[in-house]
This record gives C-alpha cells, sequence and structure tokens, in this order.
C-alpha cells in the first residue's frame, strides 16, 4: 500500500523535515509537512514521526475495507518547550537550594500524558528551568529551605522564563514534656503525632518521640500536603504499658511550644464506643454511614502493646442512627463519622471519646440539613464541560469536578460560599452564593484570565 499523510506541531503548523517511518518504509516530510511512503505492508501499520525540536509521536494506523492507499494521515508532534522563572519568599527574596517538582501535564482535554515527572533545583539567584516540557497544564510543587512552595498551575503553550514560586513561609508543631499522671516522671520511651486539620478536611501529619528527660518536639511546614492553612492539631500520644491520649488543640494557642501531656497506666479489660447520628431537626440517620476510629497506639505500638484502633472502620445502617464498637482497648479514640455526600464533615464531627474497661462510652452527631448547589462555568467559547469548582467560606472548604457542565455540591450546610471555578484552560472565576435549608441553587460563574499567570 501506498500512504500519504503530513506532519504537524501541536498548534496545526507543518513539520518540514519530519522524519516519518512505518513498517519499513521511509520518508521526509517536506514544505508543507506532507510526506508519502511506499510499499507499506497491507493490514494495521505502526508509524512513527520525529524532528529535532519535538517530542517524537506514534500512531497505529488500521485501512478501511478495500482500500489501496490512504490520503492524510496525520502525525501529531508536541513541541520541546522550556518553562523557567524564580522562587521568592515572603519578603521578594530569592530562595535557592528548592527542589521543584513537574509531573506530567494534562491536556485540555484533562488527559494527562505518561512522560516521566521532572525534577530541578532552584540556583543561587533562586532561578530554576525546566527542558522539554509538552504543551499542557503543569500543576508545579516543590519544597525546600524555607518550605513548600505554594500551589501553582501553569498553563505553558510557548516558551516561558517568567514564572514566579512563592515559598509559604511559617511552621506549625508541638513541643513539651510527657509524663506519668500518678507520678509525674517524664516517659522517655513514648511517641506522639500530630494529624492537621485544614478547611479543606485532614492535610499532612508529622511524627516524632521525646528525649530521656520525656520532652517532645514535632514540627512541620504549615505548608503541608494540602497547601492549606492548619486551623486544628489532633495531637496523639502513646507508651508501653499507658493508655493512649489524644488532644484537639487550635493551631493558634500560644503555649504549643510548652505542652504538659501526662498518660494513665494500662487496665485491663475491653470497652465498648456506642453512639447515634441524627439531623438539626431529630430525624435519624437512616442511611448507611462509616464509623472510623484512630488510636495512636495503632502507629505506635511496640513490643508488648496492642496495636489497635487504625482500621477499625464500620458500616452501619440502623433505622435509629445508631451504632456500638466492642472490643476496645482503654484509652482516648478519636471518631468519625462519615456519611455519603457530605464527606466533607467528616472532620468537623471527629471527636475524641475516652473508653474505660468493661464500660459504654456514649457519643452524638448531628449532622446540618443542608441545601445543594449547581455550578455552571461559562468562558469566551461558551459553556465550559470540565473544570474543578471549590464551595469555600471561613468554616469549610469543599471540592468538585464537572465533567460535563455542571458541578454538583449536595446538602451543604446553611450560610454564605464563595464558588470559585478553575477550568483547565487556566481560565478562572468567581461569584456568591447563599446556601439556604433544604433548597437547590444553580450559580453560573464567568471565566476570565488568571491575574498572575499561575495559580
Amino acid at each position: 500500500m501506498n500512504l500519504r499523510g503530513r506532519v504537524e506541531d501541536d498548534r496545526g503548523s507543518p513539520l518540514p523535515g519530519a522524519e516519518v517511518e512505518g513498517e519499513g518504509a521511509k520518508a521526509v516530510a517536506g514544505e508543507d509537512g506532507r510526506f508519502h511512503l511506499e510499499n507499506v505492508p497491507s493490514g494495521e501499520a505502526v508509524l512513527r514521526a520525529s524532528h529535532p525540536a519535538h517530542f517524537p509521536a506514534e500512531i497505529r494506523w488500521t485501512p478501511s475495507a478495500g482500500s489501496s492507499s490512504a490520503e492524510e494521515v496525520v502525525l501529531r508532534l508536541d513541541r520541546r518547550l522550556t518553562l523557567a522563572g524564580i522562587v521568592l519568599d515572603g519578603q521578594d527574596r530569592p530562595v535557592e537550594d528548592t527542589q521543584l517538582f513537574a509531573p506530567p501535564p494534562k491536556s485540555r482535554e484533562g488527559r494527562r500524558t505518561l512522560d516521566p515527572a521532572l525534577r530541578t533545583k532552584s540556583g543561587p539567584a533562586g532561578r530554576f528551568g525546566f527542558f522539554p516540557l509538552r504543551p499542557g497544564l503543569y500543576e508545579l510543587s516543590g519544597l525546600g529551605p524555607k518550605g513548600s512552595i505554594e500551589h501553582a498551575v501553569v498553563e505553558l503553550v510557548e516558551d516561558r522564563m517568567d514564572v514566579v514560586l512563592r515559598t509559604r513561609m511559617g511552621e506549625t508543631g508541638i513541643a513539651g514534656v510527657l509524663r506519668d499522671c500518678a507520678s509525674g516522671e517524664p516517659l522517655p520511651a513514648a511517641s506522639g503525632m500530630f494529624l492537621t486539620r485544614t478547611r479543606a478536611g485532614e492535610g499532612g501529619r508529622a511524627a516524632g518521640g521525646p528525649g530521656t528527660d520525656g520532652r517532645f518536639g514535632i514540627r512541620m511546614w504549615t505548608s503541608d500536603s494540602s497547601r492549606r492553612l492548619v486551623t486544628r492539631l489532633v495531637t496523639g500520644f502513646a507508651s508501653p504499658d499507658y493508655e493512649p491520649r489524644i488532644l484537639q488543640i487550635e493551631a493558634e494557642r500560644e503555649d504549643l511550644d510548652r505542652l504538659e501531656v501526662c498518660l494513665n497506666r494500662r487496665r485491663p479489660g475491653k470497652g465498648v464506643i456506642e453512639g447515634k447520628v441524627s439531623f438539626d431537626d431529630g430525624v435519624p440517620c437512616e442511611g448507611e454511614f462509616e464509623v472510623h476510629l484512630w488510636s495512636p497506639d495503632a502507629l505506635f505500638g511496640e513490643a508488648g502493646v496492642p496495636r489497635v484502633g487504625i482500621d477499625r472502620s464500620s458500616r452501619v445502617r440502623d433505622p435509629e442512627g445508631s451504632f456500638e464498637i466492642p472490643d476496645l482497648e482503654a484509652g482516648d479514640w478519636l471518631v468519625q463519622v462519615d456519611v455519603p455526600e457530605q464527606g466533607f464533615l467528616r472532620y468537623e464531627l471527629e471527636k475524641v471519646v475516652s473508653v474505660d474497661p468493661d464500660r459504654r462510652s456514649g457519643v452524638q452527631w448531628t449532622l446540618p440539613r443542608g441545601g445543594d448547589v449547581r455550578v455552571q462555568a461559562i468562558g469566551t467559547g461558551g459553556a465550559a464541560e470540565r473544570f474543578h469548582a471549590y464551595l469555600e467560606n471561613e468554616v469549610r472548604e469543599i471540592h468538585a469536578f464537572a465533567s460535563t457542565g455542571v458541578a454538583e455540591f449536595k446538602n451543604v450546610p446553611p450560610g454564605r460560599y464563595g464558588v470559585r471555578v478553575v477550568a483547565l484552560d487556566a481560565t478562572v472565576g468567581e461569584e456568591p452564593v447563599v446556601v439556604e435549608r433544604s433548597r437547590e441553587r444553580t450559580v453560573v460563574v464567568p471565566l476570565g484570565p488568571s491575574r498572575s499567570g499561575t495559580r
């Protein structure tokens, strides 16, 4: 068979000089990007194209029935682009030695390529560069001596040398001393950790252990894996022969560096947690929901210490919204409920329950009856089909992704929110909305270019 076609770049421009190969036949594209392969074996053919300034491409072509030649087989090669810029701190000073990471990009259709991720490091003047990169949307991340960089999404359509990445300043952490509650003696053979909570739910986690004098110190950058401000710390402590202790601490507390924590000796026997989940109008949660339990013993158990709690999740379906979980070691447990379509409330509803041997510990949750929000986005080319939508206020941040033009938020607690939309072409928009109980609101968000070009 004879095959005819053309080679073009990601913008649709012809690529003269591109080399094309398929099933042993070779050709070079002319000035108009067109090529002609002769005597290609009939049947499915694998065609490959390459060009020095572009990424190679490969397609599988199958002729239609009865065809003896093919016109306009198109091979599209992405350009090799450069993305460069500078890393600055909160005072606009260059930051060197920041490790930067560029995962494979997303296309405008939301598909991610199979390219390997690239890494680089900022130099003495804070400058950095990535090469080669395909056109697309890049979600850059990084970590250096002044913390991780702010969330940055860069749309690369041409070579860019002006990208500014900023580091988040500050740390969060806890420090103090761990003691025996009865004697006041320090507990050197203990471990502790804290889990961060943000408006969007769970952030990162960090762990550490006390020294020989029982003093502990656990720190983490405030720009954790969620890249959101930490609002609350859930701290857990465990030690051999002692019952675990869990504290919920506001991140703004002034004494986070001088905590006094004591642990009680273990007591024999098992306890039970019984609970109930209902709505604020008094109606029990009749559908299925999940109950999750966490204990620091599960992560820091040593020889002779029961490893419990981390996998004590239960599915519950009860007409009264009631549940019980037996056979729990004595000590503190962090208990969370996860109701379908209200999973964003999980970390708001978590409670610390102290379990006593051979006793029942009761706990109750009240869920707000909320409303529904539908979000649509309008750009210069009309309605956007695929975009990320965020419903946020000072209490919580909820995320949804639209794949067919509408992002839906179900059972959102009443209140004033802002709707923020980020489309796959990096255009953005914001609109306010008031969520009311048992009502549905539709919000149309106009899209425009990002002010800085990075997010």
